[in-house]
C-alpha cells in the first residue's frame, strides 16, 4: 500500500469517525496498521477506534505509543488518549494526560475543551443569579480560597 492509499484509507476512517460509525472506521484503521503503517496518527486513531469498541487496555498503549513518538507536533494524540482513558473510566488519567498536553501545546483550544467538558465548572453559589453577577463572583472566590485555605492548613491531600 502506498502512501496516497494510506492517507485515503485515513481519510476515510476519519470521517467515518467523525459520523460516528466506528465498526468502519474501525476496520479502515485496521487495515493500515496490519500493512505496516507507523504515523503515529493512524496509531492513534486506531487505539481510539479500539477503545470505543471495547478492546480498551491494548488502546491505551497504542494511544501512549503515539503521544511519546509525537506528541510534540499533534495535540489530537493527547485528545485521542484522553479519550481512550475515559472510555476505560479512567477520567483521573485522561485528565492529567490534557494537562500534559497543554503543557506541551499551551494554546490550542481543543485540548482546553475537552478538559473543560472532562472537569465542568462548579455551580453558582446563588443558582437565581447570573454567573456573571457581582455576589456570585465573590462568593464563588471566596469558596475557593477557604477551600484551598482548608487543604493547607489541614494537610489534607485529595487522590487523583
Amino acid at each position: 500500500m502506498d502512501a496516497s492509499e494510506r492517507e485515503d484509507l485515513f481519510e476515510q476512517a476519519d470521517s467515518d469517525y467523525r459520523r460516528g460509525s466506528f465498526g468502519p472506521a474501525l476496520k479502515a484503521l485496521t487495515r493500515l496498521v496490519e500493512n505496516g503503517s507507523r504515523d503515529p496518527n493512524h496509531q492513534s486513531y486506531y487505539g481510539l477506534m479500539l477503545a470505543l469498541t471495547g478492546e480498551r487496555e491494548r488502546s491505551i498503549g497504542l494511544c501512549e505509543a503515539a503521544v511519546s513518538r509525537d506528541g510534540r507536533r499533534t495535540s489530537a494524540l493527547y485528545v485521542n488518549l484522553a479519550r481512550a482513558l475515559v472510555a476505560s473510566g479512567r477520567r483521573s488519567e485522561a485528565i492529567a494526560a490534557l494537562n500534559r498536553g497543554l503543557c506541551v501545546h499551551p494554546s490550542d483550544r481543543r485540548l482546553k475543551r475537552v478538559l473543560q467538558q472532562l472537569v465542568p465548572r462548579a455551580q453558582p453559589s446563588i443558582p437565581s443569579l447570573s454567573r456573571r453577577h457581582p455576589l456570585n463572583r465573590y462568593l464563588g472566590l471566596a469558596r475557593t480560597l477557604g477551600g484551598r485555605m482548608w487543604v493547607a492548613l489541614s494537610g489534607f491531600r485529595p487522590h487523583v
